[in-house]
């Protein structure tokens, strides 16, 4: 790709136009944030990878017709060939002296293309693999109650569906669009990819779907319940947003992610109970050491974006230590409440660190990540089932 751009900037050149021009129609195509496009340039990846790597092809390229080359693009089956002759196609249509704004359709073309194609992002972009860190915690605080199920919890169940990781997740790529482009790993349950013309849309997304549910609380649930949501909003939102971004400040960025616990106390609060307190501190403390055991792997990243996460800080061997401790921590908490759930959870984290461990790379640490994906469910699943099983025969009663 890094040998086919200059060919593509002299073509424009020769009909007036510019690099700059020539750079938007690529960023357009696929995505790439400019710092995105010029780290792709200088691993000189093959046009097949730059397209595999790219954040977001854009849908709107499906529209463009006409002759490239001599084929019609329309026609072309091999879709490598053909997202290359889309490329070429709008490139020749800019050095015929189109304005770039009416070559790629104009961006209010690509608003009203498709309604269920914004939608259909904004889910993935809002991680549902992950959603079960949010959902599973804030079901475990019901059944904590005493019931299987309550209507007067189901608006708190559905803010933390697709509205709650929106805001985690929505938010993070607004901010880190310069890693996750260069980041192996992001584009598939790992986390998404997007294009900066995605920014206005997914700030927009995140304030409609939450601001609604945030006001209702407001109006129905109690002070103390009110408090513990807004400091689960807060310290999500400013995990990655500034001024404070807590992404980017050693242990601050994994002691913000203990708030994973917080519907064990909000939960309960908003419908008349008092807390699981010693469930909510276990839940703290093992929330504070996945972050951190998951950020092993953006090591290289984040360094190399001038992210100070405390993984980068400590390095991957002193992380491995530093998990291990606050998982030992959780794991105490945990069997004062329940014995299977306390050796379920130190011995899946044991594996965990054991499997970086041996290897201790990112390369190593992006191979086990869909173990650390894994252990919210196995793990969880002790607790859910037992807790179940405890309603069911009424061991625990409202």
């Amino acid at each position: 790709m890094a040998s086919v751009c200059p060919h593509y900037v002299t073509k424009a050149e020769r009909k007036g136009r510019t690099h700059a021009e020539v750079d938007e129609i690529i960023l357009w195509l696929t995505g790439y944030s400019q710092e995105g496009l010029a780290h792709a340039l200088k691993s000189e990846a093959n046009f097949e990878v730059f397209l595999a790597e790219a954040p977001e092809t854009n849908p709107v390229r499906k529209g463009i017709t006409g002759v490239s080359c001599g084929v019609r693009v329309g026609e072309i089956e091999d879709p490598v060939m053909r997202e290359d002759h889309y490329m070429d196609k709008l490139i020749d249509e800019l050095a015929r002296g189109k304005k770039v704004e009416k070559t790629l359709c104009a961006s209010d073309e690509w608003a009203a293309s498709s309604v269920m194609t914004v939608l259909k992002r904004l889910v993935v972009i809002s991680r549902p693999v992950l959603w079960i860190n949010t959902i599973g915690t804030t079901l475990v605080a019901v059944w904590l109650t005493g019931e299987l199920w309550r209507w007067d919890a189901m608006w708190l169940l559905l803010w933390v569906t697709l509205p709650f990781n929106l805001l985690i997740y929505g938010i993070n790529d607004i901010f880190d669009q310069e890693t996750d482009n260069i980041n192996i790993r992001k584009g598939g349950f790992g986390g998404a990819k997007i294009a900066p013309r995605e920014v206005p849309w997914i700030a927009w997304g995140v304030a409609l779907t939450n601001i609604p549910f945030l006001i209702f609380f407001g109006l129905n649930y109690s002070l103390e319940a009110n408090l513990w949501i807004w400091a689960y909003t807060l310290f999500f939102l400013f995990y990655s947003a500034p001024p404070a971004r807590f992404k980017g400040r050693p242990f601050l960025d994994s002691i913000s992610n203990a708030d994973y616990a917080f519907p064990l106390a909000f939960v309960p609060l908003a419908l008349g109970y008092e807390p699981v307190w010693l469930a909510l501190f276990g839940l703290m403390a093992w929330s504070l050491a996945k972050h951190t055991y998951d950020a092993i792997q953006d090591i290289e990243e984040d360094r190399f974006a001038d992210i100070t996460t405390t993984a980068v800080f400590l390095g991957a061997k002193k992380s491995l230590v530093y998990v291990s401790f606050w998982w030992l921590v959780s794991s105490v908490f945990f069997a004062f409440i329940n014995i299977p759930l306390a050796v379920a959870n130190i011995a899946y984290a044991a594996w965990l660190v054991w499997l970086i461990n041996r290897d201790d790379t990112p390369e190593t640490a992006k191979r086990v990540y869909k173990y650390s994906v894994a252990y919210p469910y196995v793990v969880g699943s002790v607790a859910g089932a037992q807790l179940m099983v405890a309603i069911y025969f009424g061991w625990i009663t409202p």
